[in-house]
């Protein structure tokens, strides 16, 4: 039995008794759960508050249900569950506003340990409450005061619709009619209810020990236990042990604090010896005044738990607190063998005292609460030492695990950033998760910003860093550090044994104008710019990229607080965007900019040569993905070079990394390598280690030797082959710049250089790894990569030789220009005119008697002429929305079978060439531009783009949705008029063989325009213009997820074969897991399918999402945001000037709870809102859900998750669309100051000039009587069976009728409607007048049919020879006018 504690007046008495706490368990199964039948008891009255409190126990992370009174996630009422090992709630009020409650963060309740759960609405204070343990988990504002209201029954262990059962166990479930306070949870935790407890509305205590009912303690709601669930006996309390863990010094005004954990999850009280020095408020300790007191740590007894062990601690509270400026935190490593200056804040004018590690020291802290202290050097120490600073009105401060080595930095953007693990969008290195876990190196420290956003304006001496301060290197930590300062830590530390220390300060997409410290800016010209910028301009607040490049901000934020001590050196790792943002320029400034920064940075640090050691950045595709670079593959090669320009600085030194780079990644990951070379360099230069020889070879000299060349190499020892049997990379060329592989020979130490067709007689001009992708074999005994160069032989060029050199090159141009109008073709006065600029300057070379200045103006001209017709070529043209280009792409030279023609077959299927098929589409292309310059080439057959991701040697595919990994080029080949189709290294090359079934695949490099496979003729095959165009807006279900080819069997690709494409392109903008919600986990706002979409300038769109805004975790917390969203996207769309017809859809039915979306809330929540969108943004309304008949467990048409229609539910999508957006639209007529709708709808909304017109002003009536001029448009249910809606055209009413009078008195007038009968209707009035009574037909054009008097009481108007159509009836009656509608 439980513990009963009763409370006498007089008598406190205690009794002896056997504990036996029970409990339900239930076992993560369907059929294993508890109901208690609906009672009226367990409903909520408007305007009231309640609790809800519950014992658990469990370790499952899945989300289950703990209480659920409803049947879904939908509906009036609340479940209790647990959302990623957080307590969390639902709850909706019975006006069916929604809680919104976000789930629980701060405590887990999956720990294996009992946990008091309780949710509380109190209506005095407008408030939720999420309690764990009678913590606040979760507060939020009431959305609404009414309860709840509904006959279901509340389930214990499983959602009501029997999913999402609980796995642990359950206990002492209460449910109270008033919101309990903390104070009074805490209370209910230990204590027993019984039948008479004030408030309480009915508990669950399952004490029964066996069966299948559990009594409600009330006596009202008793549980019915199903599938046998699992009774527990707690035999005895649980212990609890509470570790007071500081801290023991605090200064006044320190935060509130909590200065004890305990081995239980339960609430800790706190009490104070002397609450006029500490007090206790909200559960923490909150200073009062300077002084000293005793802090006792108690936990009570409760259900679970026994009463824990009091445990105390003296508390010192001092003026202020005694604090250390960076680098010295806990674990920190301090550089060895220099002056050690430490710097912090006290009570002003205090006298300090301070030990480090036995030398002890005083300092006077000034007015304004700083104080320096310098001690003397120290020899590095790998066992640990304390620094303690104690003052007369400071308090004590300790820092602990101290020790004294050598500290680098490790600085530069996201090379250096990259983590050991995966992290900042990285994967990690090679094999980092074998890295991570031997990374026990506990004398390895790192000390790293706690975030990448502390740029300042001015050199600062605070930072705030993660972990607190420095921490120490093992398995838990070392996945986040800089894996190539890691790695370099770790060689240097296990060669000499030392601790070792790395400031991290690195960020992504960086510029070296934002790490150079101001006195740098402005000593050079190239950095003149960034100075002004700097000492004029404001630093940007928001985390933009301006702030993180801003000139200065990163060294003023993450470098200076560290330059007031000493480091060894520094390790560098930067450069990638300075060359990807500023290009060319880069390639000739770096190098100045370089030297000034590392100036700076030894000016900063006071050390005057302090060590340097770069790493080149690696090759990468940067003439395909940066246009500033015009496409060069040299600016990798020039780029680098200027970095080696630092090496004229003493103490700098430059790691190559060529053999080691991926050339479709900016971030290689073997970092180890990276981090061993810069290593060596240390080792060999700042360690003194001998045997060792670190550098790369590089060149120092080359000279003429006949008719080849010697390159004579500085760091020239050991050199090898690393790969292959000859060397690699080494290029020359003549007079004509025109370079020709070199056969390069080792001969001692030197390389000869030599043209092995001998058709370079005399060498003028040598260059090795000159390209962006070049990985040459020639390695020394660093076992580096030789580093790459350029150089040329001195030469006298007199000005004739260099006219004729531009003469020959221009003849080898023209020779290659054919004449046309089509795609690589020129136009043939083009080349008519370049033969005659090549006449012209032959004549000007012959004659010798010219003088150097007019061979020299003739050759500048020659050139100019020769780069001019280079780009005079025909492109292809790119198609707009107003006319589109269909080309083929076709090898002729390739394949003597005609298999060469470029043919689409299918999403994510390989393309292959085909013999052509005129008017067939899967060969048909069209181009379209990206803004970077490079083109898209899209499919007729599904608006498919074919990808540049594709791998070396692999076949190309064609994909849904723009290309990430970038656009296309085409690369003249001049050679019958073909092109090479490239996208950086990725190449259209069409294979020659049936085994391959002749598939386009990526060979050639990028640049290869000689191989057939590669020379693609490009050929007009049709125009189109003036297509309609649809844009397909929507998520996984309009994109075809599940379906086994999309580009076909999805929904907008049966409607284009619905609607065939002479007249229709539809186009599927369609993205997996995507919300119309701006706040949901994934908005569709943020893809490159929006923008596309938009880009298209569709004539239609249709619109299809919510399925995804659904999910709890979405609809909860932002479902009140989803009609405006989804009207801005309806406004997006009707602001481009294609004007397009905009169309919404109805979600179609669907339930998965397992990605928690329900059937009721597509119905009653979504689809209503949707509703609502139609109705207010006026745009036509598809009923899609009525369209599967509400049933989405119906095999045939839904996938088995219950979300994704299968391809016969995507037909009946595409039939529905088509339905409507082919419909011909109502018509609107204006007849005797009313408007008519040639549609007779079962409900009508009217607008006037777009905005729709209220229900009070008539705005939803069967016609409208307009008052104002403008224009009008009207939304028409089509059916009552179904939401449809169709907006009619729009009609401009430029005059309003003033004669027409009230509308006849009812009792004045019968109308008999024999229309089914005998096809007439008579007119009767009811009694006579003595004024002009009459009656007027019109049809929907207006046009007037029948006009008579009637003279009597009654009048037949006879339809019988009139079509089936709606008719207007107007009868007029002394004065006044009733218009009535007739439906033949």
């Amino acid at each position: 039995m439980k513990k009963f504690l009763s409370i006498l007046s007089i008598i406190t008495l205690f009794c002896l008794y056997a504990y036996s706490q029970k409990s339900i368990t239930f076992p993560n199964s369907t059929a294993t759960y508890g109901y208690a039948a609906h009672n009226s008891a367990l409903n909520l009255a408007d305007n009231q508050s309640f609790t809800v409190t519950a014992w658990v126990k469990t370790t499952s992370s899945t989300n289950q249900l703990l209480l659920a009174k409803r049947l879904n996630a939908a509906g009036s009422c609340y479940e209790l569950w647990q959302l990623n090992g957080y307590f969390a709630v639902n709850y909706t009020h019975s006006n069916g506003s929604s809680s919104g409650l976000p789930g629980g963060s701060l405590y887990k309740i999956n720990d294996g340990k009992w946990h008091q759960l309780a949710f509380v609405v109190d209506i005095t204070k407008n408030m939720y409450y999420m309690y764990v343990d009678a913590k606040v988990d979760v507060s939020k504002a009431l959305v609404s005061t009414t309860g709840f209201t509904n006959t279901d029954r509340l389930y214990f262990g499983i959602r009501g619709t029997l999913s999402m059962p609980f796995d642990g166990s359950m206990d002492e479930v209460r449910i109270y009619n008033k919101a309990l306070s903390q104070t009074e949870l805490l209370t209910d935790m230990a204590a027993t209810v019984t039948s008479s407890t004030d408030n309480l509305t009915a508990a669950w205590n399952f004490e029964e020990g066996s069966g299948t009912l559990a009594a409600d303690i009330k006596g009202v709601c008793p549980a019915t236990l199903t599938g046998s669930p699992t009774w527990s006996t707690l035999s005895s309390p649980a212990t609890q042990v509470i570790t007071m863990n500081g801290p023991v010094s605090v200064a006044y005004g320190a935060a509130d604090f909590s200065p004890a954990t305990s081995t239980s999850s339960m609430p800790i009280q706190y009490t104070t010896s002397d609450p006029s020095v500490a007090t206790v408020i909200n559960g923490k300790i909150h200073i009062v005044a300077k002084g000293t007191c005793t802090v006792t740590a108690n936990q009570s007894a409760n259900l679970f738990y026994a009463e824990a062990t009091p445990v105390t601690q003296t508390l010192h509270v001092a003026s202020s607190q005694i604090t250390f400026n960076l680098p010295f935190t806990n674990h920190a490593v301090i550089q060895r063998d220099q002056p050690i200056t430490v710097t912090g804040t006290a009570d002003p004018n205090d006298l300090l005292t301070l030990n480090l590690d036995g030398d002890i020291k005083t300092a006077n802290v000034d007015a304004t609460g700083k104080w320096t202290c310098t001690f003397t050097a120290k020899a590095a120490k790998s066992t640990a030492f304390t620094l303690t600073a104690v003052g007369n009105n400071s308090g004590q401060t300790t820092l602990t695990d101290l020790l004294c080595g050598d500290v680098w930095v490790a600085s530069g953007q996201s090379n250096m950033l990259m983590p050991v693990g995966p992290g900042y969008s990285l994967g990690g290195v090679d094999n980092y998760a074998a890295v991570i876990a031997a990374a026990n190196y506990p004398n390895i420290r790192f000390i790293q910003p706690v975030d990448l956003w502390q740029q300042a304006s001015t050199p600062q001496t605070v930072l705030l860093t993660s972990a607190g301060g420095w921490t120490v290197c093992s398995p838990s930590t070392a996945g986040g550090y800089s894996a190539a300062a890691y790695f370099f830590a770790k060689q240097i530390h296990v060669d000499q044994n030392i601790p070792v220390g790395i400031i991290q300060n690195a960020v992504g997409g960086t510029r070296i104008e934002a790490w150079t410290p101001l006195e740098g800016l402005k000593s050079i010209p190239e950095y003149a710019s960034w100075y002004t910028k700097a000492t004029t301009t404001t630093l940007p607040t928001g985390q933009v990229y301006d702030r993180k490049n801003f000139p200065t901000a990163n060294y003023n934020g993450m470098l200076a607080p560290y330059t007031h001590n000493p480091v060894k050196g520094i390790i560098w790792y930067q450069g990638e965007e300075n060359l990807g943002i500023d290009g060319l320029p880069a390639t000739v400034e770096y190098g100045n900019k370089f030297k000034a920064t590392i100036q700076a940075w030894r000016n900063a640090w006071g050390i005057s040569n302090l060590p340097v050691i770069y790493v080149q950045i690696a090759n990468f595709q940067y003439s395909a993905n940066y246009p500033v670079l015009g496409s060069s593959r040299q600016a990798l090669p020039l780029f680098n070079e200027q970095m080696d320009k630092a090496m004229e600085l003493n103490n700098v030194w430059g790691v190559p990394i060529t053999d080691i780079s991926n050339y479709t990644n900016i971030h290689p990951t073997n970092k180890s390598t990276i981090g061993s070379r810069m290593a060596n360099i240390a080792l060999k230069f700042s360690y003194g280690k001998t045997g060792i020889q670190p550098l790369a070879a590089r060149k120092e000299s080359i000279n003429a030797e006949g008719s080849s060349v010697r390159v004579v190499f500085k760091n020239n020892s050991g050199f090898y082959m690393s790969t292959g049997t000859t060397y690699t990379g080494f290029e020359i060329a003549g007079i004509n710049k025109e370079f020709k592989k070199a056969h390069a020979v080792l001969s001692g130490n030197d390389i000869i250089l030599s043209d092995s067709t001998s058709s370079i007689t005399k060498p003028v001009y040598v260059r090795f790894g000159w390209d962006e992708n070049s990985n040459t074999n020639l390695f020394n005994d660093s076992n580096s990569p030789t580093i790459r160069f350029t150089d040329s032989l001195a030469y006298t060029f007199n000005a004739a030789d260099t006219l004729q050199i531009a003469i020959d090159n221009a003849r080898s141009r023209k020779a290659l220009m054919t004449s046309g109008t089509e795609p690589g073709q020129y136009l043939p006065a083009v080349i008519s005119d370049f033969n005659q600029k090549i006449t012209d300057a032959t004549a000007i070379v012959n004659n010798t008697t010219l003088t150097d200045a007019v061979y020299r103006a003739a050759t500048d001209s020659m050139n100019a002429q020769t780069n001019y017709y280079k780009t005079a070529i025909n492109y292809p043209k790119v198609s707009t929305t107003e006319t589109e280009y269909w080309y083929s792409f076709s090898t002729p030279l390739r394949n003597s079978n005609a298999n060469n023609y470029v043919s689409y077959q299918g999403d994510n299927a390989e393309l292959k060439g085909e013999t052509y098929a005129a008017a067939t589409d899967k060969f048909l292309w069209k181009i379209t531009k990206n803004a970077d310059g490079t083109y898209n080439i899209i499919s007729k057959v599904s608006g498919s783009y074919i990808s540049p991701a594709s791998a070396y040697n692999t076949a190309l595919k064609a994909q849904n949705g723009t290309p990430t990994s970038g656009g296309w080029t085409f690369i003249p080949t001049f050679n019958n008029s073909y092109f090479a189709v490239a996208s950086g290294a990725v190449q259209f090359n069409q294979t020659n063989n049936s085994g391959l079934s002749y598939k386009i695949y990526n060979w050639g490099g990028g640049s290869n325009i000689t191989d057939t496979g590669c020379q693609y003729l490009i050929k007009t095959e049709t125009t189109n213009q003036n297509q309609q165009k649809i844009a397909c807006v929507g998520n996984s279900i309009t994109y075809g997820y599940t379906l086994t080819n999309p580009a076909t069997e999805s929904y907008p690709a049966q409607l284009q074969n619905l609607l065939g494409t002479a007249d229709w392109t539809v186009g599927n903008y369609g993205v997996s897991s995507r919300t119309m919600l701006k706040n949901g986990n994934l908005p569709y706002w943020n893809e490159t399918a929006y923008t596309n979409a938009l880009a298209s300038k569709p004539n239609y769109v249709m619109i299809e999402l919510g399925t995804n805004d659904a999910k709890t975790t979405n609809w909860n917390p932002y479902g009140s945001q989803f009609v405006a969203d989804y009207k801005a996207m309806i406004q997006s769309f009707r602001n481009l000037s294609s004007k397009p017809e905009v169309w919404i859809g109805l979600l179609p039915p669907g339930e998965n709870t397992g990605w928690t979306i329900y059937s009721g809330y597509i119905k009653d929540s979504v689809n209503v809102k949707i509703k609502q969108v139609a109705i207010e943004a006026g745009t036509g309304l598809i009923d899609i859900y009525t369209a599967f008949n509400g049933d989405w467990t119906n095999t045939s048409n839904f996938k088995s998750d219950g979300i994704h229609p299968t391809v016969a539910g995507a037909a009946i999508i595409a039939q529905k669309v088509k339905e409507m957006i082919t419909m011909t639209k109502p018509k609107l007529s204006y007849t005797d100051g009313k408007l008519i709708s040639s549609i007779q709808g079962n409900a009508c909304q009217w607008y006037y000039n777009g905005t729709a017109i209220a229900a009070a002003e008539g705005g939803t009536a069967s016609d409208f009587t307009p008052t104002n001029t403008g224009k009008y448009k009207a939304s028409l249910k089509l059916s009552p069976d179904n939401e449809s809606r169709i907006i009619s055209e729009e009609i401009d009413v430029q005059n309003i009728p003033s004669g027409l009078k009230t509308a006849i008195n009812p009792s004045d007038l019968k109308i008999y409607n024999n229309l089914r009968l005998n096809e007439t209707v008579m007119v009767e009035f009811q009694k006579p007048t003595y004024r002009k009574q009459g009656i007027k037909l019109y049809d929907l054009s207006g046009k007037q049919i029948l006009c008579q008097d009637i003279s009597g009481l009654n009048e037949t108007v006879h339809l019988t020879n009139l079509p089936k159509s709606l008719y207007i009836l107007e009868v007029f009656n002394n004065g006044k006018m009733e218009r009535i509608k007739l439906i033949k």
